[in-house]
């Protein structure tokens, strides 16, 4: 609908334009459209509170959430997920709104994606008038309006709404963004209007502190704020979600605008030397890595480390900063003379005018020096001097920088060597030549305004409008509808424009369909093509980016989206082209004045390399490397081989061992991660895609993972053909077959020749398997065969990159430095052992834990674990006690020899049943090695798995039934540790696995999600307490078959250094009784079961253990344990009796 707010007439376009970015260190300004003279830079430090007031802080108004009955922790927990893998203290980002409301209203989709026999439309059209199908608030608005004006009246102000299901049925959301503003909130953002993300409404106080500035300061003038997707908006229209990325945003159109050629059309890749929340709003192509000019720069067990930390925006910023900060990359440019103080803006030390400090730099790093040459020198290693650590450390900072960059143009099937790289930001100049020498790109851009083009993209950028709505229909049946919405979208977006006072003729219109396979969640937008045809478009895609097609699915409509585009003027003029400049030039080498020189440190050493002033330049001139080149606000570094040639507005530069070590680790870590990607983005199941349960690794020439790869290399080694592909799903080598725990395959060739050999796959997956009695073959074939194509597709693409990486560097330096990086593992780990040794005074550790059933020999159940579960377990352990950045691989367990004895549950025969040894008995041996080092409580010691299904074989006629199977692993409490509580709702340990989204969880399934909530009162009480387990209920619409494969539920986590343990969890069936009433059972721990229409299953997951002796006083203690817990009648009951008896 049309804005309520009517933007003041747009002033005169001859007045003078003043844009403003503000980043982590630096705030840039310009100000251009000055009548008789040049643009206006300045710089400023966006952080000095001692020289003027600060921004503003995370001091924003207070905010409350609103969501569905049930979900009130929904995003505390958010996606279960762990930030740092390897981290026991686990931190989360504290929640950004202060209260939160719950409002008894539920919707949910009546159809579900995953029915095998989906209803027809007039099926689904009886029933519209179903009274269960929506939920209505009622009679519930009169105790919301109640609530919400107690939230006002504890000076809440600003609101963000967030019901489930909202993107379709927005009523609900509606009602109370009614009764909100009629209470007075001056902030309300409702989630189908905006996005689900809470985010925004942190920013938007942002956003009302600038705003009421501007108003204050700029009347008369018409201000407009940057978005994330590069376009601007009027202040008052501006929303803080679509701020996220708003400065890099601004650079990319800085150099679209200023570097993209339009004659020769080489693409370009921007690089701002500069800068975790998931973002769901339009935005520009950004990728953000933890590297910069502030990044600091570290030095652990043998590997020089530049960032990811930061040194903390521009207080205290880096060494030179004049404020005490840690070394950073800032520093290293500054000591290898790659910057100037002299000609670096003064606006350091307590008056702002001091220049950069180089005498705390280069101190700091000679220190730096002494403690890397020590280790050097035991190793009897060549020493390094200053200058050698300090360009090691950019050669790292380069390589990190680069893999993004790799990400953004590989992954997606582009050469990094066909682009053009654009460099912005202040310290772009000093690192592109190097960055663009490791991708293969010979020319690089970098505009007269590079350090502030964000800002002065601004400047560039134009007024937009956009329009979205979701859409679900398929394109071919439903065009004329889909057309029909589109230019409804676009007349939206056109009154919005004019109320602007822009005329017709100035707006120019995108059209954006996102399209996906049916059964898949990859979704592409597609621009509106020249001949108009979307799916053509999204066909050669999709090819493109996943190197495949699905010709048989249907292409469907997920949402569209139309964005409007007022240009300032009517007619602007076509700029000149870079290469149409170069051609017409005339060219001139200019030669060397040795008095402006500046002695810089390049791999050959130091050199003189003279120094050229941008504003003296002319165009044509070229400048041979070494040499730098500056200006008030940025210094270009033309490296030893490259020249630089001189453009109207851009300067042109044609590119040509712990240290090293640290690089190469870094380009094979960026490798798997690629593979990662792709296998999420090309995957259909939502295991893959969503929950992100799978792994990507390299292995060496010998193979690795010694009861795994290494088999398959040394049965295939002599046998393999480039291209082929092998599938294997079983830990062991030698096996009896278990068809009860489905399809097992040993070794085959999935893909041998080029040809992917579905006829082979399908008969392990259907007729193998399901031949056994009392056994089905796969719920779901097409989902298996497009995971497995998935696989293939991130397979193929690691090799390509592998491929590129031997070429580059020659396949004696890959072998050299994969081995290198396990003999580096190797080290740090037996300096661990040292230590701990001494620590505890040479006593060996030991520790006793139990599975809920006892531990010892092997089981008739599949909880028991192959000794590679075990070796797993112990080098997660070992690394995170090491608690330093070293390279995971086998290396780690070298310096340990393991005692297993065979026939147990932690060493197995083949016959033995092993499906939950990995996700659950690999917790309980983590469990075990963290008690005997003493460093922290239990966490929850489980990770919940979880799952429900029809179809398969009928027992009774043997005939398969389509249907669909879906599982999950849950969340619970993490332990605590000494000085630190442990983390409610979060996965631990060996599972790090996502949580299925409740919203698609419902979309694809007959199941309702009525509660997803902490479970008070289940965490270990100590001087530090564990965190709490979590509750998730669901509620089932049709009949089906459920199994719970859980632990803890008998022993409970254990507490640590006198804290106490954390509560075991439970696991009910709620069964709903003809006539009105249910029937609460116990399930245990594991359990196959049948549930019908209406029956519910509540998990409740275990807490974490507490760390110390309780304070005196607490009260909690008394009140945890009141709960009664329902006793299991069973052989794992009198089992414990025992255990505990005889202790």
């Amino acid at each position: 609908m049309p804005s309520a707010i009517a933007p003041p007439p747009i002033p005169p376009k001859a007045g003078i334009e003043i844009a403003i970015d503000r980043g982590g260190t630096f705030t840039d300004c310009i100000a251009t459209n000055i009548p008789g003279r040049d643009d206006i830079v300045v710089k400023l430090l966006s952080v000095d509170p001692s020289n003027y007031e600060d921004a503003p802080t995370r001091s924003a108004d207070s905010c409350a959430l609103v969501v569905s009955k049930g979900h009130e922790d929904l995003l505390r927990i958010c996606d279960q997920t762990r930030p740092k893998l390897l981290d026991l203290n686990i931190r989360r980002a504290a929640p950004l709104f202060s209260e939160v409301l719950e409002i008894d209203e539920r919707v949910t989709p009546e159809e579900y994606t995953e029915d095998p026999s989906p209803k027809s439309v007039s099926e689904l059209d009886a029933l519209v008038d179903d009274v269960q199908v929506v939920k209505g608030v009622g009679g519930e608005l009169i105790r919301i309006l109640t609530a919400l004006s107690e939230l006002y009246d504890k000076g809440v102000r600003s609101l963000a709404v967030i019901l489930l299901h909202s993107y379709t049925f927005p009523d609900h959301e509606l009602e109370i963004g009614k009764i909100a503003k009629e209470i007075g909130f001056v902030q309300v953002s409702l989630s189908s209007q905006l996005l689900p993300m809470i985010k925004a409404k942190y920013i938007d106080g942002f956003r009302s502190g600038f705003v009421g500035k501007l108003e204050d300061s700029a009347r008369g003038a018409k201000g407009e704020f940057m978005q994330s997707d590069g376009g601007l908006v009027w202040w008052q229209r501006f929303n803080g979600l679509r701020a996220i990325l708003s400065g890099p945003a601004g650079g990319v159109v800085g150099f679209g605008r200023t570097c993209y050629d339009e004659d020769d059309q080489v693409p370009c890749i921007g690089f701002d030397m500069g800068a975790g929340v998931t973002i769901q709003s339009p935005q520009l192509d950004i990728t953000t890595v933890a590297a910069g000019g502030g990044s600091i720069l570290t030095y652990r067990n043998g590997l020089f480390n530049a960032g990811p930390q930061s040194a903390v925006r521009s207080a205290p910023g880096p060494a030179c900063y004049r404020k005490g900060g840690p070394l950073t990359v800032t520093d290293a440019n500054l000591v290898l003379g790659r910057l100037s103080a002299e000609h670096f803006p003064k606006i350091f030390g307590p008056n702002e005018n001091e220049p950069l400090d180089f005498a705390a730099s280069r101190k700091a790093f000679e220190e730096l020096a002494e403690t890397i040459n020590a280790d050097l020198e035991k190793a009897g290693g060549k020493l390094l001097s200053v200058e050698e650590v300090c360009l090691g450390f950019l050669n790292v900072a380069n390589e990190s920088m680069c893999g993004p960059i790799r990400q953004i143009t590989e992954s997606k099937g582009y050469n990094t060597g066909d682009h053009n790289l654009a460099s912005f930001g202040g310290a772009g100049g000093q690192h592109a030549c190097a960055i663009a020498d490791r991708l293969n790109i010979k020319r690089v851009l970098v505009h007269k305004h590079a350090s502030i083009l964000s800002a002065y993209g601004m400047a560039l950028a134009d007024p937009v409008q956009e329009a979205h709505e979701p859409c679900s229909c398929e394109y071919y049946s439903s065009v004329d509808e889909v057309q029909m919405r589109l230019a409804s979208l676009q007349d939206h977006v056109a009154r919005e424009l004019r109320n602007e006072g822009f005329s017709s003729e100035q707006i120019s219109y995108e059209c954006y369909i996102n399209l996906r396979y049916s059964g898949s969640d990859t979704m592409i937008m597609i621009l509106q093509p020249e001949d108009g045809d979307y799916t053509a478009a999204f066909v050669k895609e999709h090819q493109r980016e996943f190197s495949f097609t699905l010709p048989n699915r249907k292409v469907l409509v997920e949402n569209l989206r139309v964005r409007g585009r007022a240009n300032a003027s009517i007619q602007t003029a076509k700029k000149r082209t870079i290469s149409c400049e170069m051609n017409s030039l005339t060219k001139s080498l200019v030669t060397r004045d040795d008095k402006k020189s500046l002695c810089v440190y390049f791999e050959g050493g130091w050199t003189n390399a003279p120094m050229f002033l941008l504003k003296d330049s002319t165009p044509g001139d070229l400048i041979s490397g070494p040499a730098m080149i500056y200006d008030d606000t940025q210094m270009i570094v033309v490296q030893p081989g490259a020249t630089a040639q001189i453009l109207q507005s851009h300067i042109e530069p044609v590119a040509e061992d712990p240290i090293q070590l640290s690089i190469m680790s870094n380009r094979f870590m960026g490798i798997a991660e690629q593979m990662g990607l792709t296998l999420q983005k090309t995957s259909v199941s939502v295991h893959i895609k969503e929950r992100l349960d799978f792994s990507c690794a390299l292995f060496g020439p010998d193979g690795g993972m010694e009861h795994a790869v290494r088999y398959q290399h040394n049965l295939h080694s002599k046998n393999l053909r480039p291209g082929d592909v092998l599938v294997s799903n079983t830990p062991l080598a030698v096996l009896t077959r278990l068809y009860e725990e489905g399809a097992q395959i040993t070794s085959m060739f999935l893909v041998r020749d080029g040809v992917f050999h579905e006829d082979a796959i399908v008969k392990v997956l259907i007729d193998e398997t399901g031949s056994h009695p009392g056994c089905s073959g796969t719920r779901s074939l097409s989902h298996n065969l497009n995971d497995l194509k998935a696989q293939i597709a991130a397979n193929t693409k690691g090799a390509t990159l592998v491929q590129s990486l031997i070429e580059e560097c020659g396949i004696k330096m890959v072998y050299f430095y994969m081995n290198a990086i396990k003999k580096n593992a190797s080290t740090a780990v037996k300096a661990f052992l040292k230590k701990t040794y001494a620590e505890f005074n040479g006593q060996p550790l030991q520790a006793i834990d139990h599975m809920d059933d006892g531990t010892g020999l092997e089981g008739l159940h599949c909880f028991n674990a192959p000794s590679a579960i075990s070796k797993s377990a112990t080098m997660y352990v070992i690394r995170c006690l090491i608690n330093k950045d070293i390279p995971l691989n086998e290396g780690c367990l070298l310096p340990i020899t393991f005692n297993i004895p065979t026939g147990t549950i932690l060493n197995p025969s083949g016959a033995a049943a092993v499906c939950a040894g990995n996700p659950i008995t690999s917790q309980r041996v983590t469990d075990v090695l963290i008690k005997a080092f003493q460093a922290c409580a239990a966490s929850q010691g489980d990770c919940n798995v979880f799952s429900f299904g029809f179809g398969g074989k009928d027992l009774e006629t043997g005939k398969d039934v389509n249907g669909f199977g879906f599982g999950e692993t849950i969340c619970g409490g993490s332990g605590a540790g000494p000085g630190w509580h442990g983390t409610s709702g979060v996965h631990i340990h060996m599972t790090n696995t996502r949580i299925t989204d409740p919203e698609l969880l419902e979309k694809r399934y007959p199941v309702i999600l009525n509660r997803f909530v902490m479970r008070p009162g289940s965490e270990g009480i100590g001087q530090f307490n564990g965190g709490t387990g979590i509750i998730r209920e669901y509620e089932f619409r049709r009949p089906l078959s459920a199994s719970i494969v859980s632990e803890r539920r008998v022993y409970q986590p254990f507490g640590m250094a006198g804290g106490g343990p954390g509560m075991s969890g439970k696991n009910s069936l709620v069964e709903k009784i003809p006539g009105g009433g249910e029937r609460w059972v116990n399930i245990g721990g594991r359990k196959d079961f049948k549930v019908q229409t209406g029956d519910r299953v509540v998990i409740e997951t275990p807490g974490g253990g507490g760390w110390g002796e309780a304070r005196t006083g607490s009260e909690k203690v008394s009140v945890l344990r009141t709960e009664p817990e329902p006793q299991e009648r069973s052989f794992v009951t009198s089992f414990r009796m025992r255990q505990e008896q005889s202790n």
